[in-house]
C-alpha cells in the first residue's frame, strides 16, 4: 500500500535505500465492476526541459483512499530528497479515475496528465480527461477531451498513454463500442499556454 523511491547519484553504479513516497490504499489494482483489470499503476517522470522547472521528479498513481478511484500527483523539487503532499487531480466528486498517464514536453517542461472518468449515474458513463500544469506541477486546470461518452463495457486495457512535445499532446485511449468491439483514438491538444 505504499509507493517506494530509490535513486542513484553515481550513474546507476550504487543506489541508496528505498523510501516511502506515497501512499496507496488496496495498492494499484482497482476493483471495478465495468472494467476487467482496472488499475492506477505508478509512474515516474521527470522534466528533462531546459525551463525552470527542470529536473523536477513527477509521481502520478491512482488509489481509492476517498472511497472511489482517484489519480493522485506529487513532485519533488530537491532530486527525489522530499516529495509534496499528494494532490487529487481529479475534478468529478462521484467519478471513478482510472488508468491515469503522464507525459512532460522536453521543451517547455509542461505537464499532461490523462485519465479515464467512470460516472454511475448514467449509460454512458465514461470520458476521458487531461489536466494539464505549466508552473511545475503546483497547479492543474482540467479539459474533456473525449469526443462523446461511452459506456466502459469489459476491457479497456490496462493502460493508456499520452505523449507531448514542441507543444503538441497526443493523448490516446481504448473505447468501448461493444462488448466484443473496442476502438483506438487519440486527440490532437494544442498546449497555447506560455511560460
Amino acid at each position: 500500500d505504499s509507493i517506494f523511491f530509490d535513486r542513484s547519484l553515481d550513474r546507476g553504479s550504487t543506489f541508496g535505500r528505498d523510501r516511502a513516497i506515497g501512499f496507496q490504499p488496496n495498492g494499484w489494482a482497482i476493483s471495478e465492476r465495468e472494467v476487467w483489470r482496472g488499475n492506477g499503476f505508478p509512474t515516474i517522470i521527470t522534466d528533462q526541459s531546459n525551463g525552470a522547472f527542470s529536473g523536477n521528479i513527477y509521481v502520478l498513481w491512482s488509489d481509492t483512499r476517498t472511497g472511489v478511484p482517484d489519480a493522485y500527483f506529487i513532485r519533488s523539487t530537491d532530486h527525489g530528497g522530499t516529495w509534496s503532499l499528494p494532490q487529487d487531480l481529479t475534478t468529478q466528486d462521484t467519478c471513478h479515475h482510472l488508468f491515469p498517464a503522464m507525459a512532460v514536453d522536453p521543451t517547455t517542461g509542461h505537464i499532461f496528465i490523462a485519465y479515464y472518468s467512470i460516472d454511475k449515474s448514467r449509460k454512458d458513463s465514461t470520458d476521458v480527461f487531461l489536466a494539464s500544469s505549466i508552473d511545475g506541477g503546483v497547479t492543474f486546470a482540467t479539459t474533456k477531451i473525449s469526443k462523446s461518452a461511452f459506456v466502459a463495457n469489459d476491457f479497456l486495457g490496462d493502460y493508456m498513454s499520452v505523449a507531448a512535445f514542441d507543444r503538441h499532446i497526443y493523448p490516446v485511449w481504448i473505447r468501448d463500442e461493444s462488448i466484443s468491439r473496442t476502438s483506438i483514438w487519440t486527440a490532437l491538444v494544442r498546449d497555447s499556454e506560455s511560460s
